[in-house]
């Protein structure tokens, strides 16, 4: 008896092809979303490090500390040159006059008044955007707008917000936590970490 091989027939590799296309499909789909993952987990760690550490410095040197969270697009021209600027990014700088009672950044000081710069981080590289309450941003969504957490000597937290991008912070009146959700950029129905950031107490991102 001889045996006859049988080579696959039109539907057959069709079939193979197509399931084939559906695995690879469900395999990209898996690794976007993990990377998605893993890009706004890192920013909200990196966020609420930030903070903590700033948190900590204001009370260690009794001299207020201010994060400066920048959106993407902030670019306060008609500002002094002095206001810090740089989009996309988190900055951090020192009250240089500690005894001042304004949180935000204040321009047109000479040096060495001046409040000083001490870091800079640029979020960007994440590919992720941040979405704050309603009532400290439009549209939740931070684009042109800049936000200033303040943390004094005593550890309490104050906020002041830049909406109209003239370079000149305007204290927010927020008292209660502030959560700062992170997300992939341009895809609202992704992954979503939030940080939390009491009046009083550490940054936390659960």
């Amino acid at each position: 008896m001889t045996l006859r091989r049988r080579g696959l027939t039109m539907i057959e590799l069709l079939v193979v092809v197509a399931l084939v296309g559906i695995i690879a499909s469900m395999s990209v789909y898996t690794l976007s979303a993990v990377n998605d993952r893993a890009k706004v987990n890192g920013a909200a760690e990196t966020v609420a490090t930030v903070l903590r550490n700033a948190r900590v410095q204001a009370i260690t040197e009794r001299c207020t500390y201010v994060v400066q969270i920048n959106g993407p697009t902030y670019n306060p021209t008609t500002a002094p040159a002095d206001v810090p600027r740089t989009p996309g990014s988190v900055l951090v700088w020192r009250k240089n006059n500690c005894n001042s009672t304004v949180g935000a950044y204040e321009a047109n000081i000479p040096l060495p008044q001046r409040d000083r710069r001490v870091a800079d981080y640029n979020l960007t590289e994440f590919n992720v955007e941040l979405a704050l309450p309603a009532g400290l941003v439009t549209g939740n969504v931070l684009l042109n707008d800049s936000v200033s957490i303040a943390y004094q000597p005593n550890g309490q937290r104050l906020i002041f917000v830049d909406d109209d991008v003239d370079g000149a912070s305007t204290a927010s009146g927020l008292g209660g936590q502030l959560d700062l959700t992170t997300r992939p950029h341009n895809k609202p129905n992704g992954p979503t970490r939030v940080v939390q950031v009491p009046a009083a107490a550490a940054a936390v991102a659960p």
